[in-house]
């Protein structure tokens, strides 16, 4: 069946939507106005050989570093999760409670089990791009905002105002396919059809008019209350 995320799943493999990076939106000398930023889950799979052999050793040292990197759980806490998923030799057991940066990654890397990687270690990283404006405020409603909302598919960010939802067809790119597959007990990721990135927006907007004109327009509105 398919679960919220989209992804579809048998026993032996699941297909995954691989997600393209939508292109960034550029002033007139080329600077960046809007762009995307890649952000990362963890998952170990919990059935996995290597995960199966050193769990018993190294799960209590797990625990502690994912409590000392999130501090919304207790080691212990962790720990009684990392079992019950464990027993249940859950496939693709959640770790990280929230999104995560390139860093944060890195640390999670290297700590116990995971270090061992996709094989020895059951690793899964899932990448997700979240939008960021560089520049702030500055011509952030000319830019635009995205929305799940705006979407057929829920689980997507699409162009719901300004230049993001006008020139959506460029910016969202095309998705690929690719598909998790479990031989003897390792899962290997393939790819079936690369994602193909968005195209860059490049706009007339002029980053010193835009910031002399919205603070002389800033200054007024105060000004005149």
């Amino acid at each position: 069946g398919e679960n919220q995320d989209g992804v579809t799943h048998t026993k032996s493999n699941f297909t995954v939507k691989l997600k393209p990076t939508r292109g960034n939106i550029c002033a007139d000398d080329g600077n960046v106005l809007a762009t995307s930023v890649p952000g990362y889950f963890v998952r170990m799979d919990m059935g996995a050989a290597g995960v199966r052999k050193i769990y018993a050793e190294k799960s209590d040292s797990l625990a502690l570093m994912l409590s000392s990197l999130f501090r919304n759980s207790s080691a212990k806490e962790y720990k009684r999760k990392l079992d019950k998923a464990f027993r249940e030799k859950d496939r693709g057991f959640m770790l990280t409670p929230r999104k995560i940066d390139y860093f944060e990654l890195q640390k999670m890397k290297k700590f116990p089990i995971l270090r061992k990687g996709t094989f020895g270690g059951g690793r899964i990283i899932e990448q997700e791009n979240k939008r960021v404006l560089p520049l702030g405020k500055l011509a952030a409603r000319t830019i635009g905002t995205l929305n799940i909302g705006a979407s057929a598919d829920r689980s997507e960010n699409v162009g719901n105002t300004g230049i993001e939802q006008a020139f959506e067809e460029y910016l969202a790119g095309e998705e690929g396919v690719g598909y998790r597959q479990n031989l003897s007990g390792k899962w290997l990721n393939r790819v079936e059809i690369q994602p193909k990135d968005g195209m860059d927006v490049m706009t007339t907007l002029n980053i010193r008019f835009q910031d002399i004109t919205e603070s002389a327009l800033e200054k007024q509105l105060k000004s005149s209350d």
